[in-house]
Protein backbone atom coordinates (compact mmCIF):
# COMPACT_ATOMS: atom_id res chain seq x y z
CA UNK A 1 0.00 0.00 0.00
CA UNK A 2 1.29 3.74 -0.82
CA UNK A 3 2.19 5.57 2.24
CA UNK A 4 -0.31 8.26 3.09
CA UNK A 5 -0.34 11.58 0.60
CA UNK A 6 2.05 9.73 -2.08
CA UNK A 7 1.16 9.26 -5.14
CA UNK A 8 0.70 5.85 -6.45
CA UNK A 9 3.64 4.43 -9.89
CA UNK A 10 1.93 5.87 -12.83
CA UNK A 11 -0.57 8.76 -11.30
CA UNK A 12 0.19 11.97 -12.21
CA UNK A 13 -0.79 15.49 -10.66
CA UNK A 14 -3.10 16.21 -13.63
CA UNK A 15 -4.82 12.55 -12.85
CA UNK A 16 -5.47 13.03 -9.10
CA UNK A 17 -6.55 16.26 -10.27
CA UNK A 18 -9.12 15.20 -12.85
CA UNK A 19 -10.33 12.33 -11.08
CA UNK A 20 -10.96 14.51 -7.50
CA UNK A 21 -12.96 17.10 -10.07
CA UNK A 22 -15.30 14.60 -11.26
CA UNK A 23 -15.54 12.63 -7.92
CA UNK A 24 -16.49 16.11 -6.39
CA UNK A 25 -19.54 16.56 -8.88
CA UNK A 26 -20.43 12.81 -8.16
CA UNK A 27 -20.61 13.55 -4.36
CA UNK A 28 -22.72 16.40 -5.16
CA UNK A 29 -25.26 14.75 -7.07
CA UNK A 30 -25.23 11.97 -4.52
CA UNK A 31 -25.93 14.65 -1.74
CA UNK A 32 -27.91 17.12 -3.56
CA UNK A 33 -29.38 15.57 -6.67
CA UNK A 34 -33.19 14.89 -7.58
CA UNK A 35 -34.45 12.07 -5.74
CA UNK A 36 -38.07 10.21 -5.52
CA UNK A 37 -39.05 10.50 -1.48
CA UNK A 38 -42.79 10.40 -2.35
CA UNK A 39 -42.29 7.08 -1.52
CA UNK A 40 -40.55 7.49 1.49
CA UNK A 41 -43.12 9.99 2.80
CA UNK A 42 -46.11 6.71 2.73
CA UNK A 43 -43.66 4.77 4.64
CA UNK A 44 -43.28 8.07 7.34
CA UNK A 45 -46.65 8.30 7.59
CA UNK A 46 -47.47 4.39 7.92
CA UNK A 47 -45.30 4.71 10.61
CA UNK A 48 -46.70 7.23 12.20
CA UNK A 49 -50.09 5.98 12.05
CA UNK A 50 -48.42 2.23 13.68
CA UNK A 51 -47.74 4.14 16.62
CA UNK A 52 -51.07 6.26 17.00
CA UNK A 53 -52.80 2.87 16.77
CA UNK A 54 -50.65 1.27 19.65
CA UNK A 55 -51.15 4.09 21.82
CA UNK A 56 -54.66 5.17 21.13
CA UNK A 57 -55.29 0.95 21.61
CA UNK A 58 -53.34 0.88 24.50
CA UNK A 59 -55.91 3.60 26.33
CA UNK A 60 -58.50 1.11 26.13
CA UNK A 61 -56.45 -1.68 27.01
CA UNK A 62 -57.14 -1.93 30.75
CA UNK A 63 -57.58 -5.74 31.49
CA UNK A 64 -57.64 -7.60 35.10
CA UNK A 65 -57.90 -11.68 35.28
CA UNK A 66 -59.67 -12.83 38.02
CA UNK A 67 -57.12 -12.89 40.34
CA UNK A 68 -56.47 -9.41 39.83
CA UNK A 69 -52.73 -9.06 38.75
CA UNK A 70 -52.64 -9.35 35.13
CA UNK A 71 -53.02 -6.57 33.18
CA UNK A 72 -52.31 -4.85 29.47
CA UNK A 73 -50.94 -1.50 29.93
CA UNK A 74 -52.52 1.98 30.39
CA UNK A 75 -51.91 5.38 28.70
CA UNK A 76 -53.83 8.86 29.73
CA UNK A 77 -55.75 10.69 27.93
CA UNK A 78 -53.24 13.29 27.75
CA UNK A 79 -50.43 11.01 26.80
CA UNK A 80 -52.93 10.43 23.77
CA UNK A 81 -53.07 13.94 22.54
CA UNK A 82 -49.76 14.90 23.69
CA UNK A 83 -48.52 11.87 20.98
CA UNK A 84 -51.04 12.82 18.65
CA UNK A 85 -49.92 15.94 18.46
CA UNK A 86 -46.19 15.14 17.95
CA UNK A 87 -47.45 12.61 15.36
CA UNK A 88 -48.77 15.58 13.50
CA UNK A 89 -45.74 17.69 13.92
CA UNK A 90 -43.36 15.41 12.79
CA UNK A 91 -46.16 14.89 9.66
CA UNK A 92 -45.92 18.53 9.00
CA UNK A 93 -42.15 18.64 9.32
CA UNK A 94 -41.24 15.68 6.87
CA UNK A 95 -43.68 16.81 4.62
CA UNK A 96 -41.98 20.54 4.27
CA UNK A 97 -38.71 18.90 4.40
CA UNK A 98 -39.39 16.15 1.77
CA UNK A 99 -37.00 17.41 -0.57
CA UNK A 100 -34.27 18.22 1.76
CA UNK A 101 -31.06 16.04 3.27
CA UNK A 102 -32.51 17.37 6.76
CA UNK A 103 -35.85 15.28 5.73
CA UNK A 104 -34.03 12.12 5.75
CA UNK A 105 -32.11 12.85 8.93
CA UNK A 106 -35.56 13.96 10.88
CA UNK A 107 -37.16 11.03 9.64
CA UNK A 108 -35.47 9.06 11.50
CA UNK A 109 -34.90 11.14 14.65
CA UNK A 110 -39.11 12.57 14.58
CA UNK A 111 -40.38 8.85 13.36
CA UNK A 112 -37.99 5.59 13.59
CA UNK A 113 -36.11 5.60 16.71
CA UNK A 114 -39.47 7.15 18.84
CA UNK A 115 -41.55 4.38 16.88
CA UNK A 116 -38.82 1.56 18.19
CA UNK A 117 -38.87 3.35 21.63
CA UNK A 118 -42.63 3.55 22.09
CA UNK A 119 -43.34 -0.64 21.13
CA UNK A 120 -39.96 -1.74 22.76
CA UNK A 121 -41.06 0.20 25.95
CA UNK A 122 -44.77 -1.65 25.63
CA UNK A 123 -42.91 -4.64 25.01
CA UNK A 124 -41.22 -4.56 27.95
CA UNK A 125 -43.11 -2.75 30.28
CA UNK A 126 -44.17 -4.62 33.73
CA UNK A 127 -46.20 -1.46 34.91
CA UNK A 128 -49.51 -0.22 33.87
CA UNK A 129 -48.62 3.44 32.82
CA UNK A 130 -46.18 3.02 30.69
CA UNK A 131 -44.80 6.09 29.27
CA UNK A 132 -44.04 7.17 33.07
CA UNK A 133 -42.00 4.34 33.89
CA UNK A 134 -39.90 3.90 31.05
CA UNK A 135 -36.55 2.56 32.20
CA UNK A 136 -33.25 4.58 32.19
CA UNK A 137 -31.09 1.95 29.89
CA UNK A 138 -34.00 2.37 27.24
CA UNK A 139 -34.02 6.59 27.32
CA UNK A 140 -30.13 6.16 27.33
CA UNK A 141 -30.22 3.96 24.22
CA UNK A 142 -32.84 6.33 22.75
CA UNK A 143 -30.18 9.81 23.34
CA UNK A 144 -27.39 7.45 21.78
CA UNK A 145 -29.01 6.70 18.56
CA UNK A 146 -30.68 10.43 18.28
CA UNK A 147 -26.89 11.65 18.71
CA UNK A 148 -25.06 9.03 16.55
CA UNK A 149 -27.61 9.74 13.51
CA UNK A 150 -27.08 13.49 13.93
CA UNK A 151 -23.29 12.90 14.27
CA UNK A 152 -23.74 10.45 11.16
CA UNK A 153 -25.98 13.33 9.16
CA UNK A 154 -23.05 15.91 9.59
CA UNK A 155 -20.05 13.88 8.86
CA UNK A 156 -21.88 12.36 5.61
CA UNK A 157 -23.57 15.67 3.99
CA UNK A 158 -20.53 18.27 5.80
CA UNK A 159 -17.63 16.95 7.16
CA UNK A 160 -17.04 14.64 4.41
CA UNK A 161 -17.34 16.87 1.63
CA UNK A 162 -15.68 19.57 3.25
CA UNK A 163 -12.71 17.20 3.67
CA UNK A 164 -11.86 15.45 0.19
CA UNK A 165 -12.16 19.17 -0.99
CA UNK A 166 -10.03 21.35 1.26
CA UNK A 167 -6.99 22.16 0.72
CA UNK A 168 -5.11 20.09 3.27
CA UNK A 169 -6.70 16.32 1.73
CA UNK A 170 -5.19 18.16 -1.64
CA UNK A 171 -1.77 18.64 -0.35
CA UNK A 172 -1.32 15.72 2.76
CA UNK A 173 -3.73 12.68 1.45
CA UNK A 174 -4.25 13.31 -2.03
CA UNK A 175 -6.50 11.53 -4.21
CA UNK A 176 -3.96 8.97 -5.41
CA UNK A 177 -3.46 7.92 -1.84
CA UNK A 178 -6.92 7.86 -0.88
CA UNK A 179 -8.70 6.26 -4.03
CA UNK A 180 -6.11 3.91 -4.78
CA UNK A 181 -5.54 5.39 -8.13
CA UNK A 182 -3.98 3.16 -10.94
CA UNK A 183 -3.40 5.42 -14.33
CA UNK A 184 -3.01 3.66 -17.26
CA UNK A 185 -3.18 4.00 -20.96
CA UNK A 186 -5.06 4.26 -23.38
CA UNK A 187 -6.13 7.70 -23.09
CA UNK A 188 -6.69 8.95 -19.36
CA UNK A 189 -7.74 5.83 -17.81
CA UNK A 190 -7.94 5.38 -14.36
CA UNK A 191 -8.52 2.40 -12.14
CA UNK A 192 -9.86 3.26 -8.77
CA UNK A 193 -11.51 1.86 -4.98
CA UNK A 194 -15.25 2.77 -4.55
CA UNK A 195 -17.02 5.23 -2.38
CA UNK A 196 -15.27 5.93 0.62
CA UNK A 197 -11.17 5.17 0.07
CA UNK A 198 -10.30 1.77 -0.39
CA UNK A 199 -13.78 0.18 0.41
CA UNK A 200 -15.35 -1.37 -2.47
CA UNK A 201 -14.74 -2.71 -5.52
CA UNK A 202 -12.85 -1.09 -8.76
CA UNK A 203 -14.15 0.81 -10.70
CA UNK A 204 -12.71 2.26 -14.20
CA UNK A 205 -13.45 6.12 -15.69
CA UNK A 206 -11.86 7.81 -18.63
CA UNK A 207 -10.93 10.73 -20.40
CA UNK A 208 -10.83 10.78 -24.42
CA UNK A 209 -10.44 14.41 -26.00
CA UNK A 210 -8.13 17.22 -26.52
CA UNK A 211 -5.60 17.65 -23.87
CA UNK A 212 -3.44 20.72 -22.56
CA UNK A 213 0.27 20.12 -23.54
CA UNK A 214 1.72 22.13 -21.35
CA UNK A 215 -0.68 20.95 -17.81
CA UNK A 216 -1.46 17.88 -19.38
CA UNK A 217 -5.35 18.50 -18.22
CA UNK A 218 -8.63 18.00 -20.50
CA UNK A 219 -8.83 20.93 -22.36
CA UNK A 220 -11.10 21.06 -25.28
CA UNK A 221 -13.43 18.81 -26.66
CA UNK A 222 -13.62 15.51 -24.89
CA UNK A 223 -15.68 12.50 -23.45
CA UNK A 224 -15.42 11.06 -20.02
CA UNK A 225 -16.66 7.59 -18.97
CA UNK A 226 -16.81 6.55 -15.47
CA UNK A 227 -18.95 2.92 -15.12
CA UNK A 228 -19.84 3.49 -11.39
CA UNK A 229 -23.34 3.42 -10.58
CA UNK A 230 -23.37 6.90 -9.98
CA UNK A 231 -20.58 7.61 -12.11
CA UNK A 232 -21.46 9.88 -15.31
CA UNK A 233 -20.92 9.79 -19.01
CA UNK A 234 -20.18 13.11 -20.12
CA UNK A 235 -19.00 14.43 -23.47
CA UNK A 236 -18.64 18.21 -23.94
CA UNK A 237 -16.38 21.29 -23.51
CA UNK A 238 -13.43 20.77 -20.99
CA UNK A 239 -11.49 23.77 -19.27
CA UNK A 240 -8.38 22.93 -17.28
CA UNK A 241 -9.63 19.52 -16.02
CA UNK A 242 -13.31 20.73 -15.05
CA UNK A 243 -16.30 20.14 -17.33
CA UNK A 244 -17.61 23.46 -18.77
CA UNK A 245 -21.41 24.58 -20.28
CA UNK A 246 -22.15 23.36 -22.87
CA UNK A 247 -21.64 19.69 -21.82
CA UNK A 248 -24.48 16.44 -22.08
CA UNK A 249 -24.05 13.99 -19.28
CA UNK A 250 -25.69 10.78 -18.30
CA UNK A 251 -25.83 9.47 -15.10
CA UNK A 252 -24.22 5.42 -15.63
CA UNK A 253 -27.00 3.53 -13.04
CA UNK A 254 -29.82 5.36 -13.20
CA UNK A 255 -29.73 6.88 -16.78
CA UNK A 256 -30.95 10.31 -15.28
CA UNK A 257 -29.77 12.93 -18.09
CA UNK A 258 -28.79 16.65 -17.57
CA UNK A 259 -26.80 19.19 -19.68
CA UNK A 260 -24.85 22.04 -18.87
CA UNK A 261 -25.82 25.29 -21.27
CA UNK A 262 -24.20 28.18 -21.64
CA UNK A 263 -26.10 31.34 -21.53
CA UNK A 264 -25.10 34.86 -22.43
CA UNK A 265 -26.09 37.68 -20.34
CA UNK A 266 -25.32 41.34 -20.04
CA UNK A 267 -24.31 43.66 -17.52
CA UNK A 268 -24.29 47.77 -17.73
CA UNK A 269 -22.45 49.12 -14.96
CA UNK A 270 -22.09 52.65 -15.42
CA UNK A 271 -26.44 53.14 -14.75
CA UNK A 272 -26.86 55.57 -11.83
CA UNK A 273 -30.48 53.59 -11.18
CA UNK A 274 -31.92 56.83 -10.25
CA UNK A 275 -35.25 56.44 -12.20
CA UNK A 276 -37.54 54.03 -13.46
CA UNK A 277 -38.23 53.52 -17.79
CA UNK A 278 -40.04 50.96 -19.34
CA UNK A 279 -37.17 50.48 -22.34
CA UNK A 280 -33.70 49.56 -21.13
CA UNK A 281 -31.42 52.66 -21.39
CA UNK A 282 -27.85 52.85 -21.00
CA UNK A 283 -28.22 56.49 -19.45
Amino acid sequence: MVACGKKPRGVTAAHEQVFLNMRLRKLQRDLNGTRQREGANKYHTAALVVVFVIVFGAGFGVHYSEEGDDFIFVVKLWQIVMIGALICLALVISNMLRHSNFGLMLSWMIIYWPLATIVLSVLISEHKDVFSTWPKWLLIVFIILEAVTLITFISIFYLYPMFISSALFRTRVGAGWFWGLNASLPYFTIRYYGQFGFLGERKTCQYEGEIDSSTTLPNGRGLWRDDAYNGEILNGNWRDGKPVAPFLSRQYGTGDTFAGVAIAYFKATDDNFTEIRFHPNNQ
